[in-house]
């Protein structure tokens, strides 16, 4: 957990300096963060990553969904991370990448995401900043905006609708499982 945490710290100081340098409203839109995400680097890296969070997850439960041939795995954590002077996170997911994606880009912490679903106020901020985002289409439980914010090619998200509400929901349609 030592080596996530020192992850998150980097994490917090990227984002707050790119914050800073877009003059973006860090109290607004930071001040909610609602789950961290982790890229595995492949189907192993996946199991194994889902095997050591799991004893530190609510009742040693992980769940899982399948999404774009991939397994995305969620997990409550007993005991929250601080995500610097942002706040805590106590839902962590752990993604598998996609199968075309395999041995390319970004492993270990790719993105936190926050709650703040006034995506007419955000986007107006991005564009006047000459922002770069996107609109993901391919959930139907939330809508986000995704931001690069360094050279590592981590995001921030900003979310409409919490993690913990969309893995509730997913169990109770019987689309997620415990994994």
């Amino acid at each position: 957990m030592n080596a996530l945490q020192e992850d998150i710290d980097q994490f917090e100081k990227s984002l707050n300096s790119f914050a800073l340098a877009h003059e973006l409203p860090i109290e607004d839109w930071f001040n909610n963060p609602d789950h961290l995400a982790i890229k595995c680097a492949d189907r192993k890296d996946f199991d194994e990553t889902v095997g050591s969070y799991k004893p530190r997850a609510v009742g040693r439960q992980v769940s899982g969904v399948d999404m774009h041939g991939r397994t995305l795995a969620t997990a409550q954590l007993e005991t929250p991370l601080q995500v610097g002077s942002l706040g805590t996170v106590e839902w962590l997911e752990i993604m598998e990448p996609r199968p075309e994606k395999v041995g390319k880009g970004l492993v270990g912490l790719e993105h936190i995401e926050f709650y703040f679903p006034f995506f007419k106020r955000v986007r107006t901020v991005l564009d006047n900043a000459g922002i770069t985002y996107e609109e993901p289409q391919d959930n139907d439980h939330h809508k986000c905006i995704v931001v690069v914010f360094n050279k590592k090619g981590q995001e921030f998200k900003l979310n409409d609708y919490p993690l913990g509400k969309i893995v509730a929901q997913e169990l109770d349609e019987g689309m997620s499982y415990l994994l």
